[in-house]
């Protein structure tokens, strides 16, 4: 199967300070893959660089072969990228529906005057959007609570409306920045089983995660990040017994009780 993403040699450069050393990543259509490594590896550079926010020194970043380096960031959206932060980052002024409808704000885009007149072509879209909200918020396990402000939720419901604004910009590739932060054991169990809802969908998925038992549950497949560089890529199996990956994450004294840990998580 192809790829929805592939990032080819991109470098990126903060004055002297080298965040990403010609990272390389290939997401297939559908599929979920992860982004581990220390804090400061360069996990967010590389969600930065996909969305724009950042143009990196060299390299490229395709989806579905069309090159997004150079484009800014409102432009990437129109290619069907759609990402959550590792801090949240609702609107604290409005319900749980609301929150979920401003992620269609990309499809409200056209004529000014059928809008401003609520003419039958505007009318005939608010009707798919506000059907389209209702079946997220069932998606989504968030139907009872629509009306609420979206802050009173507990902190794993808000992390779930955060993908749930993500979806309903119709996205091809879905970017998760530490989507378990935070959250409990049961929180987490859910949301493993969301993420895996989301991807039968045909959405692709690239996440950055801390937890490696959530990591290794989810993921098909893993790249791993120390200071900017790739030093390890493969199938979870291959990433928990690698040696310069524990080293990365724990230093090599520790190497053979992280991997009996990690095979007994998985």
């Amino acid at each position: 199967m192809s790829n929805i993403l592939s990032i080819t040699n991109v470098t990126v450069k903060f004055g002297g300070l080298v965040a990403l050393n010609n990272f390389h990543i290939n997401v297939r259509k559908g599929g979920i893959s992860g982004v581990i490594g220390p804090n400061g590896a360069g996990k967010t550079t590389v969600f930065n660089i996909i969305t724009g926010v950042y143009r990196p020194f060299s390299g490229s970043v395709l989806i579905d072969n069309k090159e997004l380096v150079g484009l800014p960031t409102h432009f990437i959206a129109h290619y069907h990228v759609a990402r959550t932060f590792q801090n949240i980052r609702l609107f604290s002024n409005m319900t749980v529906s609301e929150n979920i409808l401003s992620g269609a704000a990309i499809e409200r885009e056209g004529d000014f005057f059928s809008s401003l007149f609520f003419l039958p072509k505007t009318r005939k879209k608010e009707k798919e959007l506000q059907k389209k909200m209702e079946e997220l918020l069932h998606f989504c396990g968030l139907e009872k609570f629509k009306d609420l402000p979206a802050t009173s939720l507990p902190y794993g419901l808000q992390r779930k409306l955060e993908i749930a604004r993500a979806l309903m910009t119709n996205p091809k590739l879905l970017l998760l920045d530490e989507p378990a932060a935070g959250m409990n054991p049961t929180e987490k169990l859910a949301l493993q089983e969301l993420v895996k809802k989301i991807s039968k969908q045909n959405i692709s998925i690239l996440l950055i995660e801390h937890d490696m038992k959530f990591v290794m549950n989810l993921c098909e497949h893993i790249t791993v990040l120390n200071y900017g560089s790739v030093i390890a890529e493969g199938l979870p199996k291959e990433i928990q017994t690698n040696h310069e990956v524990i080293e990365a994450y724990l230093g090599s004294d520790v190497e053979d009780d992280f991997i009996v840990k990690m095979e007994k998580e998985s």
